[in-house]
């Protein structure tokens, strides 16, 4: 079953009611990205105002998920609640998790009713339909796609679900003779009309099978579209904040920040057009500007404005038309609305730096060439830069460039192809500590869960005591890449699914900690250099080749190699090569672009991660980013037919849809499966 938006408060009333009271009876489990982290702060915020005792697990796979089932859920009599965050959505749930119900409702303590009861918060579509409509335990957080969109196929899927409940086709009802009144004029009665023959078996079979192909036909319809986003999930859980009364700065800045790494690493809300609001119209352009718009009213609402007072100069910060980086007061923690420019860490890094490095800018001057490097000088030269000063950090420059900054970008960035360099973004600061925008925030969190804390390889997260993962983490999953693989494998397996966890507890702490979020910038610089260093390296020595269905780019040497070991930093990678290539394309008026795959040797287990990503199907105008945020991705659905259809050995382990592991000597054979299937509409 699903809830409802207007029903959140409500399931949260539910799950204090039968909460224990003193021992943990609720598990979150949280999937290792930047938008579920945020949605754990908020919903722990939550359950410890109520002091709700519960349990976070971070989650690396469905392999893991099944270590948590074994561990945590199985044979738990005190367990109430198990609340998944970022993962489940595409999977039958029950399937992974024992839920002391069957999907019919078989069994359980009252009724049917399951004894645990599995609430998925999930952004990921497609949604699997037994969460959405089957009987049991399982709940799905709706944020209006389901109530909207799902009905007829959940119909559908019913009906296939519970085939022989009930004949879609009956006995006709029995005919009743009629004849008409009588009357004087009329001594005989009309003969009855014949009644007509009851349908066969043969035609209510006929009929059955029609009907079951339309139904079929709808919900494969439905998966057949690849994999999307729906809404962030931290932004659900700031709804519940507010339907409860509770929101406060700083969940909404938790909201803000999950909503903003999506943005960064391509999750382009794609679930549909905006929401009506008010009977007014569609309030927006997009779904995501909609969301957009209702966070911006809430900082209005949550932190009016100040009049500066008489007589006080206008300070960096202060300016409307340039970047906050101080804060106004040692007590000021307010979050506010500020121009932002589409480069990466500009209050952090020099104005050359954040420039060269922004995937927004670097993709459309070609700054992996040299000639676009000269485009870049050539920009800086117009708007009256010298290099002198714009390599050197950003708030050491010259104030009168700084004030100027957002104005000549607007006059000559078009001149580039550079129009919405400029946009709204959000800041906040903490005190006189620092500074940072939403996105600076998302870059650091995401730089903190792919590479982790700088030296701290064997670093063991004292927040690892929290949550019993330690000892799980370390078992080697039982559906493996190699059947009969190595201990060194195991261990090499078990070594890179306990940094990953320590990363998540690094990043689960420096969300809230603007003295980590500091020390981990360089973190986020230097992943930031490693994608543009290996982009570059792939398109200067040509070594993305076209094949039949896709491009495709293979990491398998360099200083890099190991950064992109992690599927997050793979993905980020491939947008990165995705936009530059879509913007080449752009430039010879290409109308069909091909999906892009990307691969990276993970040396130390002998296996490739790989990575499906599109461009945008079809082009139909001039502007191919609509398209682009658009499309669905159909790379999963791919993936699985060659994990079936081939003897390569693939393994499927990610919550991602479009990330797969094969080993290293079964390359060339999945992607000459791969190459055979549909990953275009």
């Amino acid at each position: 079953m699903y809830i409802p938006r207007p029903l959140f408060s409500s399931a949260y009333a539910h799950l204090k009611a039968h909460a224990h009271s003193t021992n943990p009876s609720i598990l979150l489990l949280c999937a290792l990205d930047t938008d579920s982290l945020c949605a754990a702060r908020i919903l722990t915020h939550l359950l410890k105002q109520d002091y709700v005792p519960h349990k976070i697990h971070p989650v690396a796979g469905y392999q893991e998920l099944e270590n948590v089932n074994e561990a945590l859920v199985k044979g738990n009599e005190e367990l109430r609640f198990v609340i998944c965050l970022g993962l489940g959505g595409l999977v039958d749930i029950a399937a992974f998790l024992d839920l002391n119900c069957g999907r019919g409702g078989e069994e359980g303590e009252e009724g049917g009713r399951a004894k645990v009861e599995c609430w998925l918060v999930d952004g990921r579509r497609p949604w699997n339909l037994y969460n959405v409509f089957g009987v049991g335990g399982v709940k799905c957080f709706d944020d209006g796609d389901i109530e909207e969109e799902l009905p007829r196929i959940g119909f559908g899927h019913t009906l296939l679900s519970y085939p022989s409940s009930k004949p879609l086709a009956s006995s006709p009802p029995p005919v009743h003779s009629h004849s008409p009144p009588s009357s004087p004029s009329q001594q005989l009665p009309l003969p009855p009309p014949p009644e007509r023959p009851p349908p066969s078996a043969k035609l209510l079979r006929r009929k059955l099978r029609r009907l079951r192909a339309k139904h079929e036909s709808t919900v494969a319809s439905y998966y057949t579209q690849g994999t999307w986003y729906g809404e962030p999930i931290s932004g659900l859980l700031y709804s519940l904040a507010s339907d409860l009364g509770r929101e406060d700065n700083d969940l909404l800045w938790l909201a803000i920040v999950g909503l903003s790494s999506g943005e960064i690493i391509g999750r382009g809300i794609t679930s549909g057009p905006p929401r009506k609001a008010g009977g007014l119209g569609w309030v927006s352009t997009t779904r995501e500007d909609q969301i957009r718009g209702v966070l911006r009213d809430e900082v209005r609402r949550l932190n009016p404005p100040e009049a500066p007072p008489p007589g006080s100069s206008n300070v960096s910060g202060n300016s409307s038309s340039s970047l906050q980086t101080t804060a106004r007061s040692p007590s000021d923690t307010a979050i506010r609305l500020s121009p932002e420019y589409r480069f990466m860490l500009i209050r952090h890094w020099s104005l050359y730096d954040s420039m060269l490095h922004s995937s927004f800018l670097g993709t459309k001057l070609h700054i992996w060439s040299e000639t676009g490097r000269k485009r870049l000088h050539k920009l800086l030269a117009k708007m009256g830069f010298s290099l002198s000063q714009c390599k050197q950090s950003y708030t050491h420059m010259d104030m009168d460039l700084k004030r100027s900054l957002r104005e000549r970008l607007e006059k000559y960035a078009p001149l580039y192809g550079l129009e919405g360099v400029v946009r709204e973004g959000f800041v906040r600061c903490w005190g006189f500590r620092g500074c940072l925008s939403a996105a600076d925030v998302a870059y650091v969190i995401g730089g903190l869960l792919e590479m982790g804390r700088r030296g701290s390889s064997s670093h063991t997260n004292s927040g690892s005591a929290i949550t019993p993962i330690s000892s799980s983490a370390g078992k080697a999953p039982e559906a493996l890449v190699d059947p009969d693989p190595t201990n060194e494998t195991r261990k090499e397996e078990a070594r890179e699914s306990e940094s990953w966890i320590a990363n998540f507890w690094a990043a689960y702490d420096a969300l809230e900690d603007i003295e980590a979020l500091k020390t981990a910038l360089p973190t986020a610089m230097d992943l930031t250099r490693a994608i543009l260093r290996t982009g570059t390296a792939l398109i200067e020595k040509r070594q993305i080749r076209l094949l039949r269905s896709f491009r495709l780019a293979v990491v398998k040497e360099g200083p890099d190699v190991s950064t992109f070991a992690h599927p997050s930093a793979l993905s980020k990678l491939a947008l990165w090569l995705g936009e530059a290539i879509l913007e080449q394309e752009k430039e010879h008026r290409k109308k069909r672009h091909l999906p892009l795959v990307v691969a990276s040797l993970n040396e130390r287990r002998g296996v490739y991660v790989v990575v499906g990503t599109t461009l945008g199907s079809r082009v139909d105008d001039e502007d191919a980013t609509l398209e682009y945020r658009s499309g669905r991705n159909r790379f999963g659905m791919a993936f699985q037919e060659v994990a079936q259809s081939t003897n390569a050995r693939i393994r499927i382990d990610a919550f991602e849809a479009t990330v797969v592991e094969v080993k290293k000597e079964d390359l060339a054979g999945f992607l000459e499966g791969l190459s055979l299937k549909s990953v275009v509409e």
